[in-house]
């Protein structure tokens, strides 16, 4: 009997052995891929025209990129997949042919050569009016708004919200921005942001022009009282003029801020941005995203108030 136990003591402990559950000190290897980065150059914005750069973690083999379709809060495949010009991909220095999917104009093809372990993709995004809502006109000599899925390429295969990209921007001399983007360092026109998920860099826009503005809003925190997010107005105007914010006006707006906390019971964000575009020559229209607001509408409507009310 004590010899069968012997044996079995033997051979659980050989088990363990070959199956790694007696090495406790090895960790596990890590398969997370490591996280993409979209360099975006907007120095070009007032000639309405984007550059990126992106490096996308690879393994060697056969791999299809996508272009974002669906666009949230735009309720249909309305991504302008049909303004991506200028389209190279790399590797280790040298190209690398790539090709559209036959049957989904939305997806890019390439072979990820032996050895490398990131696909480089250059690429140029006119901004034209070539569709409604994020797709349409959204730039003017002065101001500009960065819709992120214009520019972004990204590996099938995982959900979005699992894959992290650190961005970066570049907007032209003279100009300031606004987004709810967490931002990690700024060095002269180049900014750049923390990593998130592409989820969340989807669902920021970028507000940047010559003339921009920003206003905190809402009731002030009493003494002792619970710290409350912040919410800010971001103004771009086409003039500097268009960017005065009434007494009466702002009160209207601190009142909004505390009568939707009031209403709602509840912030579900850290802080809150109101981007306002303001401009005769954006397409008008209102999204609400997750920590911030892409409101785009006539250059003076801020300061006339028959443009305002009507």
């Amino acid at each position: 009997m004590r010899q069968k136990r012997f044996f079995a003591l033997v051979a659980f402990t050989l088990l363990l052995s070959s199956s790694g559950l007696a090495a406790p000190d090895a960790a596990p290897a890590d398969t997370t891929p490591a996280p993409m980065t979209l360099d975006v150059d907007a120095s070009d914005f007032p000639r309405r025209i984007l550059h990126a750069r992106l490096v996308v973690p690879a393994r060697p083999g056969p791999m299809k990129l996508l272009y974002s379709k669906w666009i949230p809060g735009e309720q249909g495949p309305t991504g302008p997949v049909e303004n991506l010009a200028g389209i190279q991909f790399s590797a280790r220095g040298k190209p690398v042919p790539w090709r559209r999917d036959d049957a989904d104009m939305y997806a890019i093809e390439c072979e990820v050569p032996a050895g490398a372990d990131a696909i480089e993709v250059s690429l140029d995004f006119p901004l034209s009016k070539s569709k409604t809502f994020t797709g349409g006109a959204s730039s003017t000599p002065k101001l500009g708004v960065l819709s992120w899925n214009h520019v972004l390429l990204y590996p099938q295969g995982r959900p979005v919200r699992d894959i992290v990209c650190r961005a970066s921007l570049r907007l032209p001399a003279g100009w300031k921005f606004g987004t709810a983007l967490p931002l990690a360092s700024g060095q002269a026109q180049r900014t750049e942001f923390a990593p998130v998920s592409l989820e969340t860099l989807v669902d920021s826009p970028v507000l940047c022009g010559a003339h921009l503005r920003e206003v905190p809003i809402g009731p002030a925190s009493s003494p002792g009282a619970a710290a409350t997010p912040r919410h800010f107005l971001v103004m771009a105007c086409d003039s500097e003029e268009g960017l005065k914010l009434s007494p009466e006006l702002k009160a209207n707006l601190d009142r909004l801020v505390a009568e939707a906390g009031a209403l709602f019971g509840n912030r579900r964000y850290a802080s809150y941005r109101f981007l306002l575009t303001l401009s005769d020559h954006v397409d008008f229209f209102g999204f609400e995203h997750h920590a911030s607001s892409d409101n785009r509408t006539r250059e003076r409507i801020l300061i006339d108030d028959d443009i305002r009310k009507g």
